[in-house]
């Protein structure tokens, strides 16, 4: 899987939670920290991500993806939550991307 289907996954992962909440699917960037800037976004949700990543992948994907480190993670605190390219760059390291960069 290449880092751009990689990102597409994500993208569509992170939609599709908050379709399925109920929430308007809301404009994603690079620099967008799903846990603070999405309404109604919060750790159960990231988890859902996590488990649609890991069957779609066939990997193993934690819900610390979406933290810069598991002491934070442990805490769920959306004020230390990564930016989508900090999120893709540790996803791109548990399934083991290759090909082209995120930034694509």
């Amino acid at each position: 899987m290449t880092k751009r289907e990689l990102k597409k996954l994500l993208l569509d992962s992170i939609m599709e939670i908050q379709s399925l909440g109920g929430h308007a699917a809301s404009e994603i960037s690079d620099s967008t920290r799903p846990l603070s800037d999405l309404e109604g976004f919060d750790s159960l949700n990231a988890t859902e991500v996590t488990v649609f990543l890991s069957e779609k992948t066939g990997c193993e994907v934690e819900v610390d993806i979406f933290y810069p480190s598991l002491e934070s993670c442990r805490q769920r605190d959306p004020e230390n939550a990564l930016t989508m390219d900090e999120i893709l760059e540790k996803l791109n390291l548990v399934v083991g991307a290759q090909g082209e960069r995120s930034d694509g």
